[in-house]
């Protein structure tokens, strides 16, 4: 099993994971307070709000 593999299967034992939603709470801190053009995303994980500021029209980069 590769690491990202077991990093996904162990991440959606917590009801986290690729297929996880975003956190309500989060995100709407997250658009109240992140102003682009471009984030970075330190310690993004399985990426949801990468993928999630990305959508909004932001150049996102995650870094794990």
């Amino acid at each position: 099993m590769k690491d990202s593999d077991y990093s996904v299967a162990k991440a959606q034992t917590y009801g986290w994971g690729p297929d996880a939603p975003p956190d309500a709470q989060k995100t709407s801190i997250l658009r109240r307070f992140v102003k682009g053009p471009a984030v970075l995303d330190v310690g993004s994980a399985t990426g949801t709000y990468v993928d999630l500021l990305a959508r909004d029209g932001l150049d996102v980069t995650g870094l794990e």
